[in-house]
């Protein structure tokens, strides 16, 4: 029977990358749980790149300087063996356990991003998703977390074939760490590069991350003085099939597969000149410092990965070269505690369950607050453990795929990949089914019922900066008044074409995404960075109201999107009321100035929760039930209330301004409706939809004639 090629790999019992697995998966899980002194938590998420890297790299350069070659089918074959079946079983359980919690809206994209996860490219699903502006909640989609692993399978993917080309025939390993060197310079610049300008690409994207992956890669091919300093004795023997057992991270942490006899594993490094064992003691503790710095003091508001995803990255590699020292006081013997031990052996499966588990544990225990969600990731544990045992241990040591050729595995991973991606399509067809069912057609519909604004292409992207101007109204009207905004004025548009048309008046719509027109600094909450389109916009904007000078102009924007409430230090991007105010009043004087009469739009309200969504659970959806009095909140949850004072001083200090309200026609009694006359009123948690847009037209024009700034009285609208 032909075998398998022996694959040479590294002599076991490396502790201290188990304790660093273990380390890396507590961070992640901590950081997803809240635990509020880790707010950093994510680096771990850095610590598996840097140890795929290592280990990886390791095993290949072993492999080609012992048989002369390196096998990328056996490669393959392992990383099949060892990740497939864990990851189809937990996509499998979400994705069932999802189709009772969640709406068919919801549904269609769980099973899109299930199907990016089946192909191991869910980390560009999620760039294009985190692009979208009006994108779904990513937040609280339970495959979130597979986007990290799509970059571990792409890395996987190409690794071999660079390590082939990069090694020649001679076995040159100087040539691969030019290569090496060469992937962190061009890799680590576009990564800082991009966290300036497009962070979703930054976060998610693998060329972005690959300088990770190869900054541990160069730490494994180093040799010399600063191999035995690193890796002393790591000397190849032998084996065959998944014995490679120091291989991967996160999905592909072995703590022990076949293992050695007892004794024949590398011991802690005892050895050595003095100088060296004083360095790796050094490092180890560097390494530790650098690393709980980072989770310690990094937030979600700071620009990550960029170069300070170079904490992390050093740190851990710092605790490669110095986790192997033994002693008291060394960090080895922290990482061979036998809890870090514990947690790095099941860190792959407590990886692929701790964010679906904390993701639908949370809809079901809306309340479970931190001591709840830590009993949820105690959960996630237990199932990780489970599968463990009985999924990934049975299929990575069968026999009927251990001692086959490597091309058995890889048909066994095809057809599990088919059969996965086939499932997945199937379950999105059968959601975007029950979405077109008459009870959700109207709430399907609502949710992408936008005005005819974003069909005429008349909206501004994120990195645009051209104004685009578009007329709606009566085109032979007289007089002209200029809508003007973010999204929220593109929302306005329906209900101000219906008051524009019937009091014969010219309506232009000027709207940019997510760009506040209060002359405040200006934030990319997509992009994670300051919003230089925005502000090149406004002035281009201005500009083109000089030369169109309309009679009148409205402004409306999301003021929840750039303002907080005052004492709120978690959103420092965010302004103050008082910054809201001194904001608001130079743009007004900036437009009455040009001989302008301005409106100034109340926002609407803004909820907790997604409306069309909300409705669907309300109407009675058989899986899940829901009260439709949870689909209403009261003016005071969905208006900000410091923010709206602030905005009326301001109208109030401009002569010629004025501000409209229409919430009377949104909320009743101080209660704010997701339905409103039987409408669905907005098609997210704050954009009105289109048809509700309409069918308050009469409000908003009976609101603009007591201004007396509006061109034309508009006597004629009526409600209807």
């Amino acid at each position: 029977m032909h075998l398998s090629p022996p694959v040479p790999s590294i002599r076991r019992s490396r502790n201290d990358i188990e304790g660093l697995r273990g380390i890396a998966v507590l961070l992640v899980v901590a950081f997803h749980v809240g635990v509020p002194s880790l707010p950093g938590g994510f680096v771990g998420v850095d610590v598996f790149f840097v140890l795929s890297g290592y280990l990886i790299t390791g095993l290949l350069v072993t492999e080609h300087a012992t048989t002369g070659r390196i096998a990328p089918a056996a490669f393959y074959a392992r990383r099949v063996r060892r990740l497939l079946p864990a990851s189809a079983v937990m996509v499998v359980g979400t994705l069932a356990i999802a189709a009772v919690l969640y709406t068919p809206l919801q549904l269609v994209e769980i099973g899109r991003t299930a199907l990016a996860t089946a192909g191991y490219v869910s980390n560009w699903h999620f760039i294009a998703q985190a692009s979208d502006y009006f994108g779904g909640d990513v937040q609280r989609n339970p495959l979130l977390h597979t986007w990290s692993l799509a970059v571990e399978e792409q890395f996987y993917l190409v690794w071999p074939w660079l390590m082939l080309l990069a090694l020649g025939r001679a076995h040159l390993p100087s040539r691969l760490r030019g290569v090496l060197l060469a992937v962190i310079a061009v890799s680590a610049l576009a990564c800082v590069w991009w966290t300036g300008t497009a962070r979703p690409l930054a976060f998610y994207g693998t060329p972005a991350r690959a300088w990770e992956f190869a900054v541990g890669g160069l730490l494994a091919t180093l040799d010399g003085t600063w191999g035995r300093l690193i890796a002393p004795r790591m000397t190849p023997t032998p084996a065959t099939g998944d014995a490679a057992v120091t291989e991967g991270a996160p999905e592909s942490g072995d703590a022990s597969v076949k293992g050695d006899p007892p004794g024949t594993g590398d011991a802690p490094v005892t050895g050595g000149a003095p100088w060296m064992r004083s360095a790796r003691w050094a490092c180890g503790w560097l390494g530790l410092a650098l690393l709980a710095g980072s989770a310690l003091q990094y937030t979600e508001a700071l620009a990550f990965p960029g170069a300070r995803a170079w904490l992390p990255v050093l740190g851990t590699a710092a605790l490669l070269v110095g986790g192997r020292a033994v002693g008291a006081w060394s960090v080895g013997r922290l990482l061979g505690a036998s809890s870090l031990q514990a947690a790095g052996r099941v860190s792959y499966a407590w990886y692929l369950w701790h964010w679906p588990v904390l993701v639908l544990g949370s809809l079901v225990w809306p309340a479970a607050g931190l001591p709840g969600r830590l009993v949820l990731a105690t959960v996630a544990c237990g199932v990780a453990w489970a599968s463990t045992r009985w999924v990934e241990a049975p299929v990575r040591t069968a026999p009927w795929l251990l001692l086959a050729p490597s091309r058995r595995t890889l048909r066994f991973g095809m057809v599990l990949t088919g059969t996965l991606a086939l499932a997945t399509i199937g379950y999105r067809q059968g959601a975007a089914w029950l979405a077109d069912q008459p009870q959700y057609t109207r709430f399907a519909k609502a949710a992408h019922d936008l005005p005819p604004f974003y069909a005429d292409h008349c909206d501004v992207q994120i990195t645009e900066t051209v104004v685009r101007v578009c007329g709606y109204g009566d085109p032979a009207g007289a007089a002209t008044v200029a809508l003007i905004g973010d999204s929220h004025a593109a929302a306005w548009s329906p209900a101000f074409d219906a008051v524009a048309r019937q009091t014969h008046v010219r309506l232009l719509v000027i709207s940019k995404a997510a760009c506040p027109l209060a002359d405040i600094p200006a934030y990319s909450w997509l992009a994670h960075r300051p919003f230089t389109e925005c502000e090149v916009w406004r002035l281009a904007l201005w500009d083109t109201l000089q030369r169109l000078r309309p009679a009148a102009i409205v402004v409306a924007n999301f003021t929840n999107m750039y303002t907080r409430e005052v004492g709120d230090t978690t959103n420092p991007r965010r302004v103050t009321p008082a910054a809201w105010q001194a904001g608001l009043e130079r743009t007004l004087r900036r437009l009455t100035a040009q001989g302008a009469r301005v409106v100034m739009m109340a926002d609407v309200p803004n909820f907790t929760f997604n409306v069309p969504i909300c409705l669907v659970h309300a109407g009675g959806a058989p899986w899940w039930g829901q009260r439709a009095s949870t689909c209403v909140e009261s003016d005071a949850e969905v208006f900000n209330a410091s923010i709206e004072a602030a905005s009326t001083r301001a109208v109030a200090a401009v002569p010629g301004t004025a501000r409209v309200s229409v919430a009377s026609a949104l909320c009743f009694d101080h209660r704010c409706a997701g339905m409103v006359d039987g409408i669905v009123a907005y098609r997210d948690n704050n954009h009105l939809s289109a048809t509700m847009a309409r069918h308050i037209a009469p409000a908003l024009g009976l609101a603009l004639a007591a201004t007396h700034l509006w061109p034309a009285t508009p006597a004629s609208v009526t409600r209807h």
